[in-house]
């Protein structure tokens, strides 16, 4: 704990990042080290220590003190600590989920419990299934809250971690092509329920603006707007649930560092520098440090990958969430 402590207050104050990089058949650590003029890379290539045979494709379910979650080839889930080598291969759940599919990893600090959330959704009953991994006790169970604290849900992809809870951007619709609307909601690891706990920013005259997505840097939760046919903006909350907290957006133009065969759509910020400058994924295999202020940019040349996240070298154990003895 005390190293966990110690590398939490290091991430926070040094002039670096360390990213987690997943692929079909590589994983990697790459730090980045970062001046007023260079960007300093070091890559680390590893091997995923569970032997799972035929891997064809991964997706990082979460990254919390230290622990990668994994899935692997849909049906399999990992949790691995990288920097010692340690993973855990979870026993499957003892039901199959089907259709539209969210999912998270996080820590629940009032049991001292690292937990795995998959959830499911079917659009003809409207009905939301939460699945709960806990690592103390090595099993799966159903959400003891069956409507969840807030009924049924319309949820998709990754959520991020924060403050005990697991956050999505859900997008609101009326049978368009395009979302009306969205809002935030949270899934709360300890309590095992949804709630809309924190408001979006007001945007005035464009009230009506969809956000595509949220992440968490420095502390701070931060949302993005879509970027389909207009600039990208990003507003970070300062303080926790406090509405009027809400920074002016960050503005990046798309024009300036999107080629124009790059699909807009798998442009993601990841990350915001104590710089102000913005780590940007984009077209699945390339990374951007954006300066807002200089409106530049900085590319990261770390080859391919298809999901990448923050990470944070601990000695924390997979099989027990605990320290290791490394």
């Amino acid at each position: 704990m005390k190293h966990l402590i110690h590398a939490a207050a290091t991430c926070s104050t040094n002039n670096s990042l360390t990213l987690f990089l997943s692929s079909t058949r590589l994983y990697s650590i790459v730090s980045v080290g970062l001046d007023k003029d260079h960007v300093h890379v070091a890559n680390r290539e590893l091997d995923l220590p569970v032997k799972i045979p035929d891997i064809l494709i991964t997706r990082i379910v979460g990254s919390c003190n230290g622990l990668i979650c994994l899935q692997v080839n849909y049906t399999n889930i990992v949790i691995w600590n990288p920097c010692t080598g340690h993973s855990k291969l979870l026993p499957k759940p003892s039901s199959l989920l089907s259709g539209f599919l969210f999912f998270g990893f996080g820590y629940d600090s009032t049991t001292d419990d690292y937990k795995v959330i998959r959830g499911s959704r079917t659009a003809l009953s409207k009905e939301t299934v939460v699945e709960v991994f806990s690592l103390r006790t090595n099993s799966w169970w159903r959400s003891r809250n069956k409507d969840h604290g807030h009924g049924y849900v319309c949820l998709n992809g990754k959520g991020c971690f924060f403050n005990g809870a697991l956050y999505w951007v859900e997008l609101q619709w009326a049978g368009g092509p395009r979302p009306i609307g969205s809002r935030i909601l949270s899934f709360d690891l300890a309590e095992e329920k949804f709630q809309e706990t924190v408001s979006l920013p007001y945007l005035g005259k464009e009230e009506n603006c969809v956000f595509a997505g949220i992440g968490v840097s420095r502390n701070s939760l931060f949302v993005y707007s879509d970027p389909m046919g207009s600039d990208l903006r990003i507003w970070v909350m300062k303080e926790y649930r406090v509405r009027e907290s809400w920074a002016e957006p960050i503005e990046i133009y798309l024009d300036q560092i999107l080629p124009e065969e790059v699909d807009e759509s798998f442009l993601r910020p990841l990350c915001i520098l104590e710089s102000g400058e913005v780590l940007l994924g984009y077209n699945r295999n390339i990374l951007v440090l954006y300066n807002p202020k200089g409106k530049t940019f900085r590319s990261i040349a770390i080859g391919t990958q298809s999901d990448v996240t923050i990470y944070m070298e601990t000695l924390i154990t997979p099989a027990t969430g605990r320290g290791s003895d490394v």
